[in-house]
């Protein structure tokens, strides 16, 4: 199950250091976070620019927010 914004935030206040890179772990790799969204169903989604397969339609762009 996906945590909540506020239980990540409650997870990201305990980082003593505010300045180091945020990465995302999977079993194959880790991978750097460089944004996040917000789509049209309030998910919030972060994402690797360099590696995301994100749509960039304009549907789809019209209905994320840039965070």
């Amino acid at each position: 199950m996906a945590l909540t914004v506020a239980q990540l935030i409650e997870k990201l206040e305990k980082v003593p250091n505010k300045d180091i890179p945020v990465c995302f772990e999977t079993p194959n790799e880790m991978t750097g976070v460089t944004g996040a969204y917000i789509d049209d169903k309030e998910y919030l989604t972060m994402y690797n620019a360099e590696r995301s397969d994100r749509c960039e339609c304009n549907y789809c762009m019209q209905n994320q927010e840039e965070l």
